[in-house]
């Protein structure tokens, strides 16, 4: 079953985000792909499947988009304009930019760094159910 989880984004929770990535940057907490300058030659040496079908386009298009899209979403975060507004952090597009993939990265690390917080508050209290604990957290609609 798939799950949407909807994000009502204001100034406020779009600043939490953008300090909890930017935290989560500095203490290298995510690993990153090589640049997709470098990913073909990588998959050559190391993915069978990737060297025995290097002429076919679907299966290059295949290996190479995780890659490739590491690189735009570098590049969207490097072309951010950060400003605070009311002693918020405010990150927006320069001219013809997207922040997508920023967006989707950030939010993720939003959400899992609250799953942490919480399952600190959990193992420091250890008196709620597992299910008692989703149900705290989540919400049904």
């Amino acid at each position: 079953m798939e799950v949407i989880f909807p994000i009502s984004a204001t100034l406020e929770l779009n600043s939490q985000m953008a300090s909890a990535f930017r935290i989560s940057l500095q203490k290298k907490l995510w690993s990153f792909l090589i640049p997709d300058g470098d990913a073909e030659e990588f998959l050559i040496k190391n993915i069978k499947e990737f060297t025995n079908n290097v002429n076919d386009s679907e299966v290059t298009a295949f290996f190479l988009n995780p890659y490739i899209n590491t690189g735009l979403m570098v590049g969207e975060c490097i072309n951010l304009d950060m400003s605070l507004v009311s002693g918020k952090v405010k990150l927006t597009e320069k001219s013809g930019c997207y922040k997508d993939r920023y967006s989707t990265i950030s939010y993720c690390n939003w959400v899992l760094s609250f799953f942490d917080q919480e399952l600190l508050k959990e193992i420091e209290d250890n008196t709620m159910s597992d299910f008692e604990f989703l149900s705290s957290i989540t919400k049904v609609w």
